[in-house]
């Protein structure tokens, strides 16, 4: 009996020690991804999950620029309870406007963008859903409407004094840069939420497929590291991209917050000779003072913690052109190569979110537009149309843009009735 006690004692012991093994074996193979340069670099890019013979050359030459390494499968990550808090920004409002959008799209965008978030994102991750609304825009219109579409709202200030930017060519020229000036930088409080996982959104985006793998993928890389989209159309061939403003997913680091907000203030930009952050050619390009400019030099230029630069063709989808105006060059870091991964021809069932910047607003009823925008338009339409369904109860009929636009253009669009807003915020 004393034997037998010891034997299944001693295999107690081994089964713990094996499993233990295997899970920090596993672990081991996610959380050293990134080769190994001469440079340190941390950053990666995940090349296409659905690559071709059409795209295979530029992807090459891609990866090779940026020293990525391939993405490994994540299925086999045990799945835990992760919080993830999803964030829009407000920075200004009017009696018809906010940015680009009608009052109207901005109102019901915040309403089907929350919609497929929901439909899409998993129980274990608890979404939540955080607007940054800066001070300029308390208490408008816009401000009271996306709180009643069920986000969130913070009212915050830009997160700097621009008065203090030493660089005089940034501090002159900041307020005039990109969509929205130094304003834009409210999205950087998401650094500052108490989540596993944030991410940041533009309210014209549509999420198509759970967001699962890149989630699972970040919560186990480092406090602040990061994942985003390049915005290759800003820039010609051979130079830098920013990052495409409305698309982040990160790990949440106060630390990080405070260093982002120090780099704005004490580094140099665009000076004589020394184009960009710091010379490292990081800029100019639209937005390149602000979001779309200080993320990239964060991330590969400082690059103090880890970051991914996902394929935009999947996360992120634009729509957008990748060749210059003459159709002989693709738009990427290397220069001459002519043989481009076409964002507009990705089908639907492969992008997992997409923006409407390129392909116009749904709510601004393109009834002309070209197919490849259509289907993306009609994507949000039926989201739309399973909103008010879930809601006020009926059949699916997949109305497509023409159930929602008697006629083209703003004025022919139909928007979401007070009826269902009212349900909405009862039920969601």
């Amino acid at each position: 009996m004393t034997r037998l006690r010891s034997l299944l004692s001693f295999l107690l012991i081994l089964s713990i020690l094996l499993v233990t093994l295997t899970n920090y074996a596993s672990l081991n193979y996610y959380t050293n991804y990134e080769t190994n340069d001469s440079n340190n670099n941390k950053s990666k890019i995940i090349p296409p999950l659905h690559n071709s013979a059409h795209n295979s050359a530029h992807n090459s030459a891609h990866n090779s620029a940026h020293n990525s390494a391939l993405n490994p499968t994540l299925h086999s990550i045990p799945s835990s309870p992760t919080t993830v808090t999803y964030t829009i920004t407000l920075t200004s409002c009017s009696s018809t406007t906010s940015h680009d959008s009608t009052l109207i799209g901005l109102i019901d965008g915040a309403y089907v963008l929350k919609k497929s978030i929901l439909t899409h994102a998993p129980p274990s991750q608890s979404p939540t859903f955080v607007a940054y609304v800066h001070e300029d825009a308390e208490g408008t219109e816009c401000h009271r409407s996306i709180e009643n579409a069920g986000w969130e709202c913070r009212v915050v200030p830009t997160p700097l004094d621009i008065t203090l930017i030493k660089t005089p060519n940034l501090r002159n020229h900041i307020s005039q840069n990109g969509c929205c000036g130094p304003s834009e930088l409210i999205k950087l409080y998401a650094y500052t939420l108490p989540s596993t996982v944030a991410i940041i959104l533009d309210v014209d985006s549509l999420i198509l497929k759970p967001l699962d793998e890149v989630i699972e993928r970040i919560k186990i890389m480092e406090e602040g590291a990061g994942m985003y989209t390049e915005d290759w159309g800003m820039v010609q061939p051979g130079r830098k991209a920013g990052a495409q403003g409305g698309f982040l997913i990160l790990r949440p680091s106060i630390s990080t917050f405070n260093r982002l907000v120090n780099i704005i203030l004490n580094t140099p930009f665009n000076e004589p000779g020394k184009p960009g952050w710091n010379g490292t050619g990081v800029g100019p390009f639209w937005g390149a003072m602000t979001f779309q400019g200080l993320i990239p030099f964060y991330y590969q230029e400082v690059n103090e913690v880890e970051s991914v630069v996902l394929n935009r063709c999947e996360y992120n989808n634009m729509r957008d052109n990748p060749y210059t105006k003459d159709n002989r060059e693709c738009r990427g870091p290397v220069k001459g190569v002519k043989i481009c991964q076409d964002c507009r021809e990705t089908k639907v069932e492969d992008i997992y979110s997409t923006h409407f910047t390129l392909c116009q607003k749904p709510w601004g009823c393109h009834l002309n537009s070209k197919n490849h925008c259509k289907v993306l338009h009609d994507e949000w339409f039926y989201m739309r149309e399973r909103l008010e369904v879930e809601v006020l109860g009926g059949e699916f009929e997949g109305k497509g843009m023409k159930g929602y636009c008697k006629k083209g253009g703003k004025d022919g669009y139909v928007r979401i009735g007070d009826d269902v807003m009212k349900a909405m915020h009862v039920k969601i």
